[in-house]
């Protein structure tokens, strides 16, 4: 049985341009054959999933699968996502749920920020030993760009020592290219790109490091294993290991993660060094649902050696505010 491709695909391009074939064979392909299988959007003709089989691919091997996955929630109205699942929509795709990966799951999370940029006001504070600094700062985020996934901007106003610096980092897709960090210091009225074994120290002297303030959601950097289920704090959560792929540049071994399954936002996420000892867990508070996207405003950092906390108190959030692409440029941070 054959279907077609519709005209536009779920991130609005016409079928013919994005290079996706017009023709889709739903099913497992015998060995030789050269065709794909797509899930659809119930409701709509938009795809969600496709695998995509070579004549040279081994029988039952998908050569690549393509995700649909921000097009689709955008199309749906707000919520829709978050009180049903994407995997329990329909009968037709009820059957997936029992064979979700985690590589399905973490498309999901990274799914759920539908927006087009988003502006934030943050306020943290880093406890140690009897010491405690605070940081008041903003954060712009831009993902409209087609050559980077993601664009983010930190701007911090105080205290007086910290005003005015300012970090701008770029996110690729995959691990292909690294993704890019400056650092505009006032003092110094220089901007300094962030790189190498740099990446792994101290983000503002609080428990993140630069690497943390990367993407979260670069779901292409990983390998994933789903571990099963778990209440956490009566929530019902997967568990969500993963893996950077070799040629990442990380300081890590892996994430394992808690990932909510009424919204898939994180509630726990635990990170492990090169060893493969805990260093550091993350946790994920007072959910709320910001412009029809669900938004944690609350996370806490915790050493595991019980020496640091950081804590980020998200107090105003902001998506689809129409940025100018602009103030994601190096020339703009000394302005």
């Amino acid at each position: 049985k054959t279907t077609t491709v519709p005209e536009t695909t779920a991130g609005g391009k016409n079928a013919a341009e994005s290079g996706f074939p017009r023709h889709m064979l739903p099913g497992t392909p015998p060995r030789g054959a050269a065709y794909d299988a797509e899930i659809f959007c119930p409701g709509t003709a938009l795809p969600l999933k496709m695998r995509t089989y070579g004549a040279s691919s081994p029988e039952g091997t998908a050569e690549k699968v393509f995700y649909y996955s921000g097009g689709c929630m955008n199309f749906l109205k707000p919520g829709v996502l978050a009180l049903l699942g994407l995997f329990a929509f329909s009968p037709a795709l009820a059957a997936e749920t029992k064979t979700m990966t985690g590589y399905d799951l973490a498309v999901l999370m990274d799914g759920v920020d539908t927006s087009k940029d988003s502006v934030s006001l943050g306020h943290m504070e880093i406890k140690r030993g009897s010491q405690t600094l605070v940081r008041d700062f903003e954060t712009y985020t831009d993902e409209s760009n087609k050559d980077v996934e993601e664009r983010n901007l930190f701007v911090f106003n105080s205290p007086a020592e910290v005003k005015g610096t300012k970090y701008l980092e770029w996110t690729y897709r995959g691990t292909d290219k690294d993704d890019d960090l400056w650092v505009y210091l006032p003092s110094e009225s220089l901007v300094r790109r962030i790189s190498g074994s740099s990446k792994f120290a101290s983000f503002m002297r609080s428990d993140y490091t630069n690497e943390d303030i990367e993407n979260m959601d670069d779901v292409e950097d990983y390998t994933y294993s789903l571990k099963g289920s778990e209440v956490v704090d009566g929530i019902d959560c997967y568990i969500l290991e993963r893996y950077p792929k070799p040629e990442k540049k990380t300081q890590y071994s892996k994430h394992k993660q808690w990932v909510r399954k009424d919204n898939y936002l994180r509630l726990k996420m635990e990170y492990y060094d090169k060893h493969e000892k805990l260093v550091k867990t993350m946790y994920f508070s007072d959910c709320r649902k910001i412009d029809g996207i669900w938004t944690n405003m609350h996370v806490r950092l915790a050493r595991a050696d019980g020496t640091s906390v950081t804590t980020v108190l998200w107090k105003e959030v902001k998506y689809n505010v129409g940025l100018d692409p602009e103030i994601f440029t190096q020339s703009q941070l000394q302005r």
